[in-house]
């Protein structure tokens, strides 16, 4: 993605929407994140993400959790040196990718975590990120992504926040 200017997003992608960007009608709960599926390039060309798109960390932090999504596996990641002013850590959490690896793996901001995971659906193949305070006495096996609107140990953020 050397030739990267910036992502398009279609209506409904962003944190907070109730709007369906994969078809028609309106999703049950607001959308925990950021979804990004295609970028324009410098000379003015919209690429669509795949399977050979690697997905780098964001910041410094360790891999506490993978698990199936139906796209392909998300990747839960603590970043323990971040923190709130109220003391909670900052988790970031991706969806939908084909991971390199594990739990309990330490990994460096911009290191890749996996790739996006172009498992054959009628949606376009993307990355979904969430951020969010969370509790330092979390347990991290317990994050789902049902529970992330319902736990009052957890704190979603509008990924713009902390994107450029």
């Amino acid at each position: 993605m050397a030739d990267f200017k910036k992502w398009i997003f279609k209506k409904g992608m962003l944190f907070n929407s109730y709007e369906k960007w994969w078809g028609k009608g309106k999703r049950n709960f607001a959308h925990e994140g950021i979804d990004l599926s295609a970028f324009e390039t410098l000379t003015g060309k919209v690429k669509k993400l795949n399977g050979k798109i690697k997905v780098p960390a964001l910041f410094n932090g360790e891999i506490v959790k993978v698990e199936k999504d139906f796209l392909g596996k998300s990747v839960f990641i603590k970043h323990s040196d971040i923190t709130s002013e109220t003391g909670e850590y900052l988790y970031t959490l991706y969806g939908h990718l084909k991971p390199l690896y594990s739990v309990e793996k330490k990994i460096e901001k911009g290191k890749a975590i996996g790739f996006v995971s172009d498992k054959s659906l009628k949606i376009d193949p993307h990355i979904h990120i969430s951020f969010a305070w969370i509790a330092k006495d979390f347990n991290a096996k317990n994050i789902t992504w049902n529970n992330l609107r319902d736990n009052k140990s957890i704190r979603l953020i509008d990924p713009a926040s902390l994107l450029n």
